[in-house]
């Protein structure tokens, strides 16, 4: 402990460029230096607090109606000619004082703000930082139960590895907003598909992320109802032609790039006429149906199977040569002579089979395989021919 005598404290306390008293044991002020003198004589500042108090508190306030000036106490102790006394330094806080109410005005607002929107807000870093009542709402969870949670964490697992990409490119890029299209599973484990902008925000030397969240499990089903009417038969439950021109062409596509093989089944149902005809078309598309029904059990994942129109058929096969689509083809006609359809009884078809040719057109392959189904008709029926 510094030990000063009479006459220097004074000058010592005096050239500090910040307030300071000495008081003694009885915590009545001996010295004060300029600075807090200053500050002391102003007619149009009170203290509001006692000097004599001021050891009970850590601020110490001067204020005036206009504006008020903080200042945080350090107390130690000192020495004088070898009696005990305590020197109290008064540090400016005002700005921060300042700030940090501004900081808490905003934080305030911010709340009131994002508890209102219609939209979910969300902040986050390695955890979940903040949620507002809407997301609450939407996911299930409360903000206590899910602030110890990550986001990765609600995410559908199918979603997580693209989660983790819109992050890394966040992160390192020049881009510091991102929309995506993710799905996430809520409290009762229901997953719905959610719409998430996700803006990077720097603080503090690393990246926090506010993400505004859209339920958009209406629109994905809507989406998906127009996809199924659009792209899928709706006797037959599988492809229409217009997805399978579609298909078609972008195989066509890669059969050229990577020559690889690709043939197909054209096949329609024998004398399907007389079955309208005689039965009725409500028997000829119950036909229709469970003959799909059937086939698709037949085929691979990869094959690509629709409905050319009326009783036609084609069946696209990838990485397929004629060889094997032979064999598809007598599986198909085995199953088809052990199967009776209700009130029409045995049913038969016949098939055109062909594989790509090199780089040729696909107007050229359409043809064949057209060719190759008439033939097969003119042949007698419940056959398949080859070309």
């Amino acid at each position: 402990m510094t030990n000063f005598t009479q006459s220097n404290i004074q000058n010592f306390i005096d050239i500090l460029n910040y307030p300071v008293i000495v008081i003694n044991k009885e915590n009545f002020p001996i010295y004060k230096n300029k600075k807090f003198k200053t500050y002391e004589k102003k007619e149009d500042f009170l203290i509001k607090q006692e000097i004599q108090s001021s050891q009970k508190h850590d601020e110490y306030v001067i204020e005036s109606d206009m504006n008020s000036i903080h200042f945080k106490l350090s107390k130690s102790p000192i020495q004088i000619e070898h009696d005990e006394y305590i020197i109290v330094s008064f540090f400016d806080i005002s700005v921060r004082k300042k700030l940090t109410k501004d900081l808490s005005a905003k934080q305030n607002l911010f709340n009131q703000l994002t508890e209102q929107l219609p939209q979910s807000i969300i902040l986050f870093d390695e955890r979940i930082i903040y949620i507002n009542k809407t997301f609450e709402k939407l996911i299930g969870y409360t903000e206590k139960e899910i602030l110890d949670k990550t986001f990765i964490d609600l995410l559908d697992l199918s979603d997580q590895e693209i989660f983790l990409t819109v992050l890394e490119k966040l992160s390192s890029s020049r881009k510091t907003q991102i929309e995506t299209s993710l799905k996430i599973q809520k409290k009762n484990l229901e997953i719905i598909w959610i719409r998430i902008n996700i803006k990077r925000i720097k603080q503090n030397e690393k990246f926090i992320f506010l993400a505004v969240i859209s339920d958009i499990s209406k629109d994905v089903k809507e989406i998906n109802t127009l996809s199924q009417l659009a792209y899928y038969d709706k006797l037959t439950g599988i492809y229409n032609r217009r997805k399978l021109d579609e298909l078609l062409l972008m195989e066509h596509r890669l059969t050229k790039r990577y020559g690889r093989p690709l043939s197909a089944l054209f096949f329609d149902i024998d004398h399907f006429k007389n079955v309208n005809d005689t039965y009725g078309h409500d028997a000829g598309d119950m036909v229709l149906s469970n003959l799909a029904t059937l086939i698709s059990q037949e085929i691979r994942e990869t094959d690509i199977f629709a409905r050319w129109g009326g009783e036609e058929f084609i069946i696209l096969l990838p990485e397929t040569k004629n060889e094997e689509a032979i064999i598809l083809a007598e599986e198909i006609m085995m199953s088809l002579s052990m199967y009776t359809f209700e009130k029409v009884g045995k049913i038969t078809i016949s098939i055109g089979i062909s594989s790509i040719h090199g780089k040729e057109r696909l107007p050229t392959f359409t043809k064949r395989l057209d060719d190759a189904l008439y033939k097969a008709k003119k042949e007698g029926r419940n056959r398949f021919i080859v070309l």
